[in-house]
């Protein structure tokens, strides 16, 4: 039984058994049934038998020392801001005859910062087609309508606005805004900035 190897990778969830048909088939049983009464890896664990004496294709980036030492906090926020991508919510932003298009309304008030366009694009959407909560996704999509970079992190400019201006608050679902009363009123009245 040289050859009989049970690697277990917590942090990937996944189970690697080497050896004869029978060890696999009996260690596999029992980790699966008590793997799966936990709950933390019910949702990881594969429902199919490894296949025996199959070596594994993650044998060498698993012996990285790299990816064995523990992150900080800051790295793991580092990570996730710059891997996650934001689909593409679509939505009507052209002009009709009861609605100016977004580009319009935006060259008119002309916000200077990612702040206050993220409040214009809240403001559009309610105003103009009855869509109370923005999702980032409809921000998202409103900038490349405008033709302007995003920032890097739409969830913090949102966010910003909401504390720091109280131009917008929380939706109704994870991660939605909506415009507040102090959002409509600066766009109503106080853009265009005026020069003094």
């Amino acid at each position: 039984m040289g050859d009989t190897k049970v690697k277990i990778n917590i942090h990937e969830g996944s189970i690697e058994i080497e050896g004869s048909q029978k060890f696999v088939e009996d260690h596999w049983d029992e980790l699966k049934a008590y793997l799966e009464k936990q709950t933390s890896f019910s949702q990881k664990i594969s429902t199919d038998k490894p296949s025996q004496n199959k070596p594994s294709q993650n044998k060498p980036s698993q012996n990285k020392p790299s990816q064995n030492k523990p992150k900080s906090s800051g790295e793991k926020q580092r990570t996730a801001k710059k891997s996650s991508s934001i689909p593409l919510i679509s939505v009507d932003v052209k002009k009709t005859e009861k609605k100016p298009s977004l580009k319009e309304l935006y060259d008119e008030k002309k916000p200077t910062t990612d702040m206050e366009i993220v409040t214009l694009f809240a403001f559009y959407l309610k105003t103009h087609l009855k869509i109370n909560d923005i999702e980032l996704g409809h921000a998202s999509f409103c900038y490349t309508m405008i033709n302007k970079k995003r920032p890097k992190s739409l969830l913090d400019t949102f966010r910003n606005a909401q504390r720091n201006r109280a131009w917008i608050e929380r939706g109704s679902t994870p991660n939605s805004f909506t415009i507040s009363t102090a959002g409509e009123d600066y766009i109503n009245l106080d853009l265009p900035e005026k020069k003094p």
